[in-house]
């Protein structure tokens, strides 16, 4: 999810308290294997509105129910009046610089809530939770020896995992694929927003589409420059010329 929106500088009012809670879909199933089965998203809502009084309380719906892939985990028409309902895709890293306090199940948000310097309470029991990192609604008796966020992060994001670059199509490790995912979001930010394309010739046109494909992007083909003005142009509108 890291090609989502970032934030506008006026979203949220400035100096304002509040915590973050982080709905997940209903049949995730790290629900079930972590151990969240038995608390419902109400229960943090509840539990936020009381040992928060004094903060405004948001929910971030999950990007997969947002896009009517899977459904949530709670009833959206049936919140608490103190709830402020994040409906917008933004990007999670940037969504959590506005925040100090955060309620999870089991999200690998909640993670990185931890690494944005966030309090986080997990109601569940994570890969991440257990090692004296967050506020644990529940108990893990074998994880009994304190960890630090360096070496969690070690164990999950590298020993753990494996990585794999489909571009180059051979495996891969995290720093190669750091370098990808920035390198591939820079290219995605230039082929964003619209795009005049003035010379190409009807041949052209369909095999060139590929090579700007970006996400909600628009791109606009014009006979001659006289087309423009049929549109408002914006200040983020970009123009590729054909050139001979």
């Amino acid at each position: 999810y890291n090609n989502n929106l970032d934030i506008p500088d006026d979203y949220f009012q400035k100096d304002e308290k509040k915590v973050l809670i982080i709905a997940q879909t209903g049949k995730d199933a790290s629900l079930e294997f972590g151990l969240a089965k038995d608390f419902k998203t109400v229960d943090m809502i509840k539990d936020a509105i009381k040992e928060n009084p004094d903060s405004k309380i948001y929910i971030k719906i999950h990007p997969d129910v947002l896009s009517g892939k899977k459904q949530s985990d709670l009833v959206i028409n049936s919140l608490p009046k103190e709830c402020i309902l994040i409906t917008e895709n933004f990007n999670p890293i940037v969504l959590l610089e506005f925040f100090d306090k955060v309620y999870t199940k089991t999200s690998g948000m909640g993670f990185e809530a931890l690494m944005q310097e966030c309090e986080c309470i997990c109601y569940g029991m994570p890969f991440y939770a257990g090692w004296g990192l967050t506020k644990d609604k529940l108990e893990c008796k074998r994880r009994m020896q304190k960890r630090s966020l360096e070496e969690v992060f070690y164990a999950a994001y590298i020993l753990y995992s494996e990585y794999f670059n489909p571009y180059l199509n051979q495996k891969s490790n995290i720093f190669d694929t750091i370098q990808t995912l920035a390198k591939y979001k820079d290219i995605e930010k230039v082929n964003s927003n619209r795009l005049f394309m003035l010379g190409f010739t009807l041949w052209k046109r369909h095999f060139i589409k590929p090579f700007f494909k970006a996400k909600d992007n628009e791109i606009i083909f014009l006979n001659s420059i006289n087309s423009l003005v049929r549109y408002k142009l914006k200040e983020d509108d970009k123009f590729f010329i054909w050139g001979k």
